[in-house]
């Protein structure tokens, strides 16, 4: 679309500021004309490219149907199914965190821009530890390795779920993807979710 950055930044659901801010990023980069004109072009053939493709994904209206969704307790419980060191533990990863990375899996968006964390900076409270224990699970993906590796792989495999649920729904989806408590821990495939290094092998989150 064209329009000011504003509208842009409205139609792809991202927040002012942070919109703001990126555009100032982009400037202080592009530190000539001929630059910006370079980049403008660039991102106009990128635009192009995509708008020739036959068979796109509507992410605005995932972000749409998503936009006030929670992963149900009752799936993360299954999720978590014979992970026991990530339960019941202060510092163990909760649904907020797991609905965080889901939703950014599926709509493509920056989890900061979750629903999850959007709620609690609107009732005024932190999101600070919902932060950290995404990170934490960030960074065991990309080392995959542990229990925090399993569940990014179980997470992966419920965005896809959730994914394929926003493309044949107009309405949001709940959960209860039967049989996806089995699918989850039993199914053998990676999708983009914190995409593992290649030089580590399938077998490596034992442990």
């Amino acid at each position: 679309m064209r329009g000011t950055w504003p509208e842009c930044a409205q139609a792809l659901s991202t927040p002012w500021n942070t919109a703001q801010q990126s555009l100032k990023v982009v400037k202080r980069l592009l530190d000539s004309n001929e630059s910006r004109e370079a980049f403008a072009q660039a991102v106009e053939q990128v635009a192009r490219v995509l708008d020739d493709q036959p068979h796109r994904i509507d992410y605005a209206n995932r972000r749409g149907l998503l936009s006030s969704w929670h992963l149900p307790r009752a799936d993360w419980r299954h999720i978590c199914a014979g992970l026991e060191t990530r339960t019941g533990q202060a510092t163990s990863p909760g649904p907020a965190a797991a609905t965080a990375l889901i939703w950014a899996q599926v709509t493509q968006g920056d989890y900061l821009h979750s629903p999850a964390l959007s709620a609690l900076r609107n009732s005024g409270r932190s999101t600070a530890p919902v932060v950290t224990t995404v990170n934490q699970i960030l960074h065991a993906a990309k080392c995959y390795r542990g229990e925090n590796a399993q569940l990014t792989d179980r997470l992966r495999r419920y965005a896809d779920l959730l994914a394929d649920a926003c493309d044949r729904s107009e309405t949001s989806p709940q959960g209860a993807y039967s049989p996806f408590d089995s699918y989850l821990v039993h199914g053998d495939f990676r999708t983009t979710l914190f995409p593992p290094d290649p030089t580590h092998s399938r077998t490596g989150d034992a442990g």
